[in-house]
């Protein structure tokens, strides 16, 4: 929507007042960029700029970042837009990663996925599945660029319309402009090491001697944080989505297979089909070059279950006994053999940390006003106390559920939020263990911010200060946790976030 109206007001004030400064300069910006795509005789990418991503906090493990110039980040986008267009129609229903909205449809996302592992059990939940899982070591760090140069020519073989020559160019310089080994274990190693003098961008390195006599020299890695690294996702993984197609046809099985970028599942009712179709899936990314966790036998179901990248074919069953498990993990769902569904105990203390550090910004630019010294323009505060209060606790709701309007119910998880993160959930059995923990943090944090020693003033003039007032008295039934209320003998959930069925 912002978009949209920015693009129709940019185009509407270039017909109005053509001759404009910033009109001329944007006419030269698009000239230039075109120029380069379509009558420069050879294109280039500038190498992307490295920044080192905290895997975990406090953790000394950075993952690679990626980012380009205005310009190239603009090609790369358009670009990888007109190779997903063209190549889509191509991919596996299996694929539910970067996919086109197609006509009469919505686009798939991983949310798709977990309803279909949901929707699965649902139809059949007194029946047993077992699941195979494989987890490959760094997939954007590892890709060979050969192998997705070929990749890209199998699919461009199989398309109705000719792929343009320079999308090809511009995927080949895409590919040209940057490799691990030389602009991450080079330049950006070294830049990471003064911020953090035990920093390390972890590499696969000892699995890729497998497929690459030095790995260290080859041309291996795409650029996390380019677009056309999303499109080469589902382009060298397609093989494997195939080959997993193909041999559940000639075994006749019944295969649900899904894969979201470099995540996937496979599960089936037959544990000899399961185990033949993950061989087969094994077989192909090793063919790929890239190297993946070893799968483990599961013997009992405990932590070390979550801990194991890859997973041996197993039995999703509310049964005890080796090789049973309870739950099914994907896209950051879990999902319980009798239906029961939470988010995964990582997304948990993501979003819980996300809370901590969002108050500690306010506390820290609040009282920056107090800790001034004399000599230095202080700028006056105007809101009272419970303004700002009110402000923040609204703040934290919208990170939560959205910007709820009070006269406007919402029957499904409002857009840009938490919630909406995981608007899966919606009209599911689940455990609400972690939307009452989200509802503590964010009252901990409320009373943070009350404690804090913050300077306040006499009030802000607002027209609406009234309705503003009567919102926050209603404030907290805007909360994580679904709120259970009696009716006639019958638990029934009443919470504009998540409208969760009774536990039968």
């Amino acid at each position: 929507m912002h978009l949209a109206s920015l693009y129709h007001a940019t185009t509407k004030l270039r017909q109005t007042d053509p001759n404009a400064a910033w009109v001329n300069k944007l006419n030269a910006f698009i000239a230039r960029i075109r120029n380069r795509v379509l009558d420069a005789d050879s294109f280039a990418f500038s190498p992307p700029k490295v920044c080192g991503i905290a895997k975990e906090k406090g953790g000394h493990d950075y993952r690679a970042l990626c980012l380009f110039s205005l310009e190239d980040g603009i090609i790369n986008g358009l670009t990888a837009k007109y190779l997903r267009e063209l190549l889509d129609p191509l991919f596996e229903d299996s694929a539910y990663a970067f996919r086109v909205r197609q006509e009469h449809k919505t686009m798939r996302t991983h949310h798709d996925a977990f309803e279909k592992i949901y929707c699965l059990k649902s139809r059949e939940p007194l029946k047993d599945f077992h699941v195979a899982e494989c987890d490959i070591r760094g997939f954007y760090d590892s890709v060979d660029h050969e192998v997705a140069r070929q990749q890209l020519m199998r699919l461009a073989d199989k398309t109705r319309e000719t792929i343009h020559p320079r999308a090809v160019q511009i995927y080949d310089a895409y590919l040209n402009c940057y490799s691990f080994p030389q602009n991450v274990l080079g330049g950006g190693l070294t830049d990471l090491r003064k911020m953090d003098v035990a920093g390390n961008f972890p590499w696969p390195d000892e699995a890729l001697r497998k497929f690459h006599r030095d790995p260290l020299a080859g041309k291996i890695g795409v650029p996390q944080g380019g677009a056309i690294s999303c499109v080469i996702a589902n382009i060298v993984l397609d093989l494997a989505d195939k080959r997993i197609k193909d041999r559940a046809e000639r075994l006749k099985a019944k295969i649900n297979y899904l894969r979201y970028c470099d995540d996937m599942v496979l599960l089936s009712g037959n544990k000899r089909h399961c185990e033949t179709v993950f061989r087969a899936y094994l077989k192909a990314l090793n063919e790929l070059k890239l190297p993946f966790h070893h799968p483990k036998l599961v013997e009992q179901y405990g932590p070390a279950f979550w801990e194991s990248k890859s997973k041996k074919t197993y039995r999703w069953t509310g049964k005890k006994g080796p090789g049973c498990v309870p739950w099914v993990q994907f896209v950051g769902y879990q999902v319980r053999y009798d239906g029961l569904v939470r988010i995964k105990k990582k997304s948990v203390q993501k979003h819980l940390h996300k809370l901590l550090e969002t108050t500690g910004k306010v506390r820290a630019q609040l009282l920056e006003r107090a800790w001034r010294p004399p000599t230095l323009e202080r700028q006056s505060m105007q809101a009272t106390k419970g303004e700002i209060m009110a402000s923040f606790r609204h703040k934290l709701a919208s990170m939560g559920v959205g910007r709820v309007n009070l006269n406007k119910p919402a029957d499904s998880p409002l857009p840009k939020c938490w919630a909406n993160g995981y608007r899966a959930l919606h009209g599911k059995r689940l455990i609400t263990t972690f939307l009452k923990q989200f509802d503590r943090e964010r009252e901990r944090q409320i009373r943070r911010i009350a404690k804090a020693a913050i300077p306040d003033g006499t009030g802000r003039r607002t027209g609406n200060r009234k309705g503003r007032n009567r919102s926050l008295a209603k404030g907290r039934a805007f909360s994580y946790h679904a709120q259970f209320q009696d009716d006639g003998g019958a638990e029934l959930v009443r919470n504009p976030l998540l409208k969760a069925a009774p536990m039968k």
